[in-house]
This record gives C-alpha cells, sequence and structure tokens, in this order.
C-alpha cells in the first residue's frame, strides 16, 4: 500500500502560508492603526470645521456692523454739511447786522454832530 502522508513539500508550504498568514496579519493591523489615525485626523478636521464656521459666523456680525456704522457716518457728514451750510448764511448774517449796527453808529454820530453845530 502507498502511503501519503506529511512531505517535505507539504511542510514547506505549510510554512509558507504561515508566513503569508503573518504578514497579512501585520498588514491588517497597520491598516487598523492608519484607519484609526485617520479617525482622529477626522475628529481634528471636525472641530476645525467648527472653528471656522464660528470665525465666518463672527466675522459676518462684524461686516453687518460696520455696515451700519458707515451708514451712520454717511448720514452724519450729510447733517454736518447742512450745518456748515447753515452756519456760512448765519455768518453773512451776522456780517449784515454788524455792518447796520455801523452805519446806525454813523447816522448818530452825524445826528449828533449836526445838534452841536460841527456840521
Amino acid at each position: 500500500m502507498l502511503r501519503i502522508g506529511p512531505t517535505k513539500l507539504s511542510g514547506e508550504i505549510m510554512e509558507n502560508q504561515d508566513a503569508t498568514i503573518a504578514v497579512l496579519g501585520h498588514k491588517v493591523d497597520a491598516l487598523h492603526q492608519d484607519v484609526g489615525e485617520m479617525k482622529s485626523a477626522l475628529k481634528d478636521v471636525a472641530v476645525a470645521l467648527n472653528k471656522l464656521t464660528l470665525v465666518e459666523e463672527r466675522q459676518s456680525q462684524s461686516n453687518a456692523t460696520q455696515k451700519r456704522i458707515l451708514e451712520k457716518l454717511d448720514a452724519m457728514e450729510m447733517r454736518i454739511d447742512k450745518l456748515e451750510k447753515a452756519d456760512v448764511k448765519h455768518g453773512q448774517a451776522a456780517t449784515w447786522v454788524m455792518n447796520a449796527v455801523w452805519g446806525a453808529a454813523g447816522l448818530l454820530c452825524m445826528y449828533v454832530a449836526k445838534m452841536l453845530g460841527l456840521i
């Protein structure tokens, strides 16, 4: 009878398979570690994205506030322009009043001089 049992060739194949399985196991462990690192990195990206969203929201609020301030500033500039124009008119009126006062003082001096006989 022919007996088939473990041969030298089948032992080498088994050792080769064990080595391949060990290498595959090592690669699976490495992939597992890489996936874990990727999860950690994604968590960091999510945190950074949340912070970026907050910064964008604050910047949007800041821009809205700046727009309101600029609108108020424009309104104040228009009001100042109106007041400056009114002040020019007021200055002209004040000049006219002073000229009228000097004219009245001159007429009074002439009247006094005529009454005293100087003229």
